[in-house]
């Protein structure tokens, strides 16, 4: 007769939430399907100083912004009447109520396991902190309020609560978190004063919502964008968020959609003065402000937190960024040691950047490249050979052939009520903006900020040519000693190297020992390769070089 066995099981612990939600729990809580023509209109409520001359000084209140939600809903004859008792019952008291953004949502990509669900990714989810309250959805329509616990890169941790908001037991979110289920943030709003229903024949209320968010954030905590990279003028890539810092001069790098013909605006500050007789003009500005629109508009969740983070960093009308004419504003001649030649006005037709270029807000150029590369610029000094060019020096090197030459102006957001509103209409969301050039000296950090330094002492006799082979930071010096010369003719970088990443190499060496940079050596892989001023080997005793890492060209780019 066979024994019998014990089996042992081990059973996990019940899930206890510790989390509770931020704010308060509301008189209720809507979900609604809001139809196209949504509306989220952010604002800062940037005061602007602007003196005759044009010089402005601009400040705001308020880092994160307010939050106004606009749009219309269709109310079936069953949650019309929900609805309306609600609003008699708690809205004259000034109640805050709970509101589902619809906008924001995630699609659960498999069952939840207990009460952790599944999405595609967290990392274009910036509400997903500890704290947010949200509501999971599923596919029958069954409706379960919770609160975010914790959040990994594709798993949300969540809490159940109870019709007064409080933390619950509950090990599972049952038939709501089921694959094909949504998950919603939930925002504390106060709704506008007169709230409009407009009645159909066929028991359907169409609700036009009017509210403002009553809290800034989300759980709490000014996170506005996370997870997106925004392109720099230091960097001249895009930079995760949470690197950027307050000097940093973003790019707006997204399309312009605008469609047909785009509305510029010449703003010259100038006034005319009538007494009577003939008109007298005049003006304190010395070169005119320009106006241009922007319209953006994408279906996708990256472009989503880009715009919500580009808007977060420039505050509304508060802070200068650069934005790209995208025309052939300058006419490219050929490139020089320190920078490009440009044709000049003496040539019919090819405009006159030395006009432009007394303009604090136009010292920056595009460089589009035949490869599709843009590369960003600024001209430190103009040169007029008067023979029809000019040359401008400029503070990078230029890489590749131009294509085509466009000025990136330095503006600001333009609007007497510093809102910006962004449109939903299903899945896709649209902007439309006013930008005017700002003149004021605007300094990037430097990114020749090193966080390695490295001493590299080598003597005897070595290979003809050699690379530096290091362990780099993203900005590294190398303090170079020999007791000869020597020749390099690359930097390799372990695992590969990152766009961006700076190298400075300094000789040290005492005497005459001289430290040879090789241009574009064939021998070594193509992206350990050095790619030098003027495309030529050079070297020298106290020697000192700057290199940058470009992608594009799968080269390490000589910059100083």
């Amino acid at each position: 007769m066979p024994l019998s066995r014990r089996h042992a099981y081990r059973v996990s612990p019940p899930f206890t939430p510790s989390v509770p939600g931020r704010g308060p729990v509301g008189a209720a809580t809507f979900v609604l399907s809001l139809q196209p023509g949504t509306r989220v209109i952010y604002s800062w409520s940037t005061d602007i100083f602007r003196s005759f001359s044009g010089i402005e000084q601009r400040s705001s209140p308020f880092g994160t912004p307010k939050q106004r939600f606009e749009g219309t809903a269709f109310l079936l004859e069953a949650s019309s009447r929900d609805i309306r008792s609600t609003l008699q019952r708690a809205a004259a008291a000034g109640s805050t109520f709970l509101l589902a953004l619809p906008y924001e949502e995630a699609l659960l990509v498999a069952d939840a396991a207990g009460t952790t669900v599944t999405v595609a990714s967290t990392a274009v989810l910036d509400w997903a902190q500890p704290g947010q309250r949200c509501v999971v959805i599923g596919s029958d329509g069954t409706a379960l309020g919770a609160v975010v616990q914790s959040t990994m890169a594709a798993t949300i941790t969540l809490a159940v609560v109870d019709s007064a908001g409080n933390l619950t037991s509950a090990q599972t979110l049952g038939s709501a978190g089921r694959t094909g289920g949504r998950i919603l943030p939930l925002v504390q709003v106060l709704l506008d004063p007169q709230q409009g229903f407009a009645r159909y024949p066929i028991s359907v209320d169409l609700w036009a919502l009017r509210a403002q968010a009553a809290v800034f954030g989300w759980g709490g905590v000014d996170v506005m964008g996370a997870g997106a990279s925004i392109v720099t003028y230091s960097a001249g890539a895009p930079v995760p968020v949470a690197e950027l810092v307050e000097a940093d001069l973003l790019i707006w790098d997204r399309p312009n959609a605008i469609e047909g013909t785009a509305s510029e605006a010449m703003l010259s500050g100038a006034e005319t003065l009538d007494l009577g007789a003939l008109p007298s003009g005049f003006g304190d500005q010395h070169v005119p402000d320009w106006a241009r629109p922007i319209r953006f508009a994408s279906s996708d969740p990256d472009d989503w937190q880009w715009l919500k983070a580009f808007l977060r960093k420039i505050r509304g009308r508060q802070v200068s960024f650069l934005l790209s004419t995208n025309r052939d504003d300058l006419i490219y001649v050929a490139t020089t040691p320190h920078g490009i030649q440009v044709q000049s006005a003496d040539v019919a037709g090819a405009g006159d950047y030395a006009s432009w270029f007394a303009s604090l807000a136009h010292q920056r150029l595009a460089e589009a490249t035949t490869d599709g590369d843009v590369q960003y610029v600024t001209v430190t000094g103009l040169v007029d050979h008067h023979d029809g060019t000019l040359s401008l020096s400029l503070d990078r090197i230029v890489l590749g052939t131009i294509a085509k030459l466009s000025l990136v102006e330095q503006v600001r957001l333009e609007g007497s009520d510093d809102h910006v509103a962004v449109t939903w209409d299903g899945g896709t969301f649209s902007v439309e903006l006013v930008a005017r050039t700002s003149e004021e000296t605007l300094v990037p950090p430097n990114l020749l900020l090193f966080d390695t330094v490295i001493d590299l002492a080598l003597t005897g006799a070595g290979p003809p040519a050699q690379e530096f082979v290091v362990v780099l930071g993203k900005a590294t010096l190398i303090h170079w000693t020999s007791d000869r010369t020597r020749r390099f003719n690359g930097i390799a970088m372990a695992g590969g190297p990152v766009h961006g990443t700076i190298v400075t190499i300094i000789n040290l060496s005492p005497g005459s020992a001289g430290l040879l940079l090789v241009d574009d050596d064939e021998t070594v892989p193509p992206t350990d390769r050095l790619w030098n001023a003027g495309r030529v080997t050079f070297g020298a005793v106290g020697l000192v070089a700057t290199y940058r890492y470009h992608s594009g060209v799968g080269r390490w780019v000589q910059i100083a």
